[in-house]
């Protein structure tokens, strides 16, 4: 590809994703990840890299003759207007398994969290010195409860696998999804009403 390829990064990358960037052009990062600013700054760019902040909207692409890549860094293009896009002959592209495993060990991090009441008892304990809170604070297991997943994609799988580990019964809510697939990760395919009365516990994951 051509080295007067221009590529505009919204917010920071790793080092290693850069250097990839500059061996098909010019990269440069955002000033700011401001709407305005993002439409200025991508007024000469051939590609746009995004991330949780700023969007490709159809101003922004109207406004950008000479894009031909709008990318996402990370799961999803919920702040992509796919639909101007495609008018536009600029090419969507995402990375849906970047952040897959990190985001299932967030979500059961959180469900331990807030079943175990852990951040409650660590403020007791050390913001206000109340030892009894370890009697008060307790909380429940989540061993054996039943987990709902609201969307069995990439994650909401790495989800159930991960709740296999604790014993979990899985019940999955997705239009989309095969009770074939379901049945590979122990996951039992419901209605939404089912699943919310259920379930101990939801974790959704499905797009904005």
């Amino acid at each position: 590809m051509d080295p007067w390829f221009r590529i505009l990064v919204t917010e920071k990358i790793d080092e290693a994703g850069i250097r990839l960037l500059e061996e098909v052009g010019e990269v440069k990062l955002a000033s700011s990840t401001s709407q305005e600013v993002l439409e200025e700054e991508s007024r000469d760019k051939d590609a746009i890299v995004i991330r949780a902040l700023g969007r490709v909207t159809e101003r922004l692409i109207a406004r950008a003759p000479r894009l031909k890549v709008a990318g996402r860094h990370g799961v999803g293009v919920d702040n992509v207007d796919v639909g101007a896009a495609t008018r536009h002959g600029v090419v969507v592209v995402y990375t849906p398994e970047a952040n897959a495993e990190a985001v299932a060990d967030y979500a059961v991090g959180l469900m331990i969290a807030v079943a175990r009441r852990i951040v409650e008892a660590d403020y007791a304990l050390t913001a206000e010195g109340n030892w009894k809170a370890r009697y008060e604070l307790i909380g429940s297991d989540v061993y054996g409860k039943t987990l709902g997943i609201i969307g069995l994609g990439r994650i909401g799988v790495r989800v159930a696998r991960r709740a296999r580990g604790f014993d979990m019964n899985v019940l999955a809510y997705d239009a989309y999804v095969s009770e074939a697939l379901a049945a590979q990760v122990d996951a039992k395919l419901v209605d939404l009403d089912s699943l919310l009365q259920g379930s101990d516990i939801v974790t959704i994951h499905v797009p904005l």
